[in-house]
């Protein structure tokens, strides 16, 4: 009986180094630096956890997560001269925390085509810095090409149509997940409450130990869930603890060979973890056409399409990490792979804990989960989501080779999941299918958000009646769950609709 070949070492992805860092946790103007910075100094760190310097000269790419805190029209080119080389290819990425994810996979896509032999991916933000040198009203000293925060397209945020109900913001769009999910599963109010503070809470401890933390403090479920002091309620039902933190200094960097060039460069055998492949998809841009907000179908079929691709099951899967912007991510990932709730979901830290540098969180994940699986795990799954529930990519990483090499799918999964007819003047009784409320500073309900119903079962977007503080208060009743419960919505005069919920 004929024996399989093994896979040329030569087309065999690897991760070879990993670097991250912290920087300005004080937000003082003397430590300031901008994210191309940050990004050579992560890459270098990298190549020195790869223990082989001259990978720098030998890197074919370096692809960068699109930088959100100052605006580049060449950061690669940027990076590559702080790092001392003249030029080299790649790109800065477009935006979505699924990027670190997709560039990491579709770079070991090219080592196993051969079209690569060594890359680079990195990430980094520095809102931190940005911001401490605008309170001190002093211009930032940074590559002026152009300069200034990033200006994104108005389609960047969804629809005309959800922009002008203000739905397109992650602070309101995920909570319309997580109130839709909570009634799905028929949790009260206050069962949700828990299990969202049970996940923080362990990340807490988990980003208490990684080196890169912006906010490195244990803290139990009941601080994560009370609102009161500074973690005041943001938009119904996260109060801050359970918000992404984007106002942070950080950076990682991850370096990827072929196996063969791994062995020649002598890197130790202990440091290499091979990239069996992944895989990634897309929901619909339009928040308002999803087929539902209880799950993420694009979201699903990559999860099944990575498992499936490498063969594997989620029970072999012993380092995890689950993109963590808002509760409602990890919860909907979770469910789906039918994940226990003491499982732990980050090998990172999350994105409150831990922190959120733009889009750039999981290029921290997948050092993370490096380090996890060289101190001992077999097996890794990182999930990147991006914009709102949006683009989804993940990636099999393992101390073992697969028997095929690289595994990853070449193209986007697909989901068929079509939403209910959306109209844009809604007129007459209706009923809630999601919603959310956002808030003052001083903890007062301000403005309401309802995706809901027509009878005949098409969906509106409506926001509530300005003085309506029935309506504000009966939608964050813990008490009542407001979803199915009827109203009526109607045009106003400024091109919203206007829902109001009947007494």
């Amino acid at each position: 009986m004929s024996v399989p070949a093994r896979p040329d070492p030569a087309r065999v992805p690897v991760v070879v180094g990993v670097g991250q860092l912290r920087n300005n946790r004080e937000r003082t103007v003397d430590a300031a630096r901008e994210p191309a910075e940050l990004i050579a100094d992560a890459v270098r760190r990298a190549v020195a956890d790869a223990g082989a310097p001259s990978l720098l000269d030998r890197a074919d790419r370096l692809d960068v997560v699109r930088v959100i805190s100052w605006e580049y029209d060449d950061l690669v080119g940027d990076v590559a001269r702080l790092l001392g080389r003249d030029a080299i290819a790649g790109e800065h990425s477009d935006v979505g925390g699924n990027r670190p994810v997709q560039l990491l996979d579709e770079a070991a896509a090219r080592i196993a085509d051969g079209a690569a032999d060594v890359q680079v991916v990195a990430g980094a933000e520095a809102a931190a810095s940005f911001t401490a040198l605008m309170k001190a009203g002093a211009e930032p000293p940074w590559s002026r090409r152009p300069g200034g925060p990033v200006r994104f397209a108005p389609d960047i945020a969804g629809t005309e149509l959800a922009r002008r109900h203000h739905v397109a913001v992650p602070v309101r769009a995920y909570p319309l997940y997580e109130n839709a999910l909570r009634a799905s599963l028929g949790q009260s109010f206050a069962q949700a409450q828990e299990w969202s503070a049970d996940i923080y809470a362990d990340f807490t401890h988990v980003a208490a130990a990684n080196d890169a933390a912006w906010d490195p403090v244990v803290r139990t479920a009941d601080e994560i869930a009370t609102v009161a002091g500074k973690n005041r309620m943001i938009c119904y039902p996260y109060p801050l603890l359970m918000n992404a933190q984007p106002a942070v200094d950080q950076a990682a960097a991850v370096v990827v060979t072929s196996l063969a060039t791994a062995r020649a460069l002598g890197i130790d055998e202990a440091q290499v973890v091979h990239v069996w492949g992944g895989a990634g998809g897309a929901d619909s841009k339009d928040i308002l056409a999803r087929v539902a907000y209880d799950r993420a179908p694009a979201m699903a079929a990559t999860l099944d399409a990575t498992l499936e691709q490498t063969g594997i099951g989620i029970d072999d899967v012993d380092v995890l990490d689950l993109y963590s912007c808002f509760p409602c991510v990890p919860k909907l990932a979770a469910l789906h792979l039918g994940l226990s709730r003491d499982r732990r979901l980050s090998v990172t830290g999350g994105l409150t804990a831990f922190g959120g540098p733009g889009n750039s969180y999981s290029t921290h994940a997948l050092v993370a989960a490096t380090r996890a699986l060289r101190a001992g795990g077999r097996t890794a799954l990182v999930y990147g989501n991006g914009e709102l529930v949006t683009k989804h990519h993940a990636v099999v990483l393992s101390r073992e080779p697969h028997r095929d090499g690289y595994v990853g799918r070449r193209d986007a999964v697909t989901a068929d999941a079509q939403g209910p007819r959306l109209v844009e003047v809604a007129s007459g009784a209706a009923t809630v299918e999601t919603f959310t409320v956002s808030y003052t500073r001083t903890g007062e309900p301000e403005h309401g958000y309802v995706i809901g119903r027509l009878p005949n079962g098409d969906r509106f977007v409506a926001n509530t009646p300005d003085g309506d503080a029935a309506t504000l208060r009966a939608l964050v009743e813990p008490a009542g769950d407001p979803i199915g419960r009827p109203g009526t919505v109607a045009p106003s005069g400024d091109g919203r609709n206007l829902f109001a919920l009947a007494r």
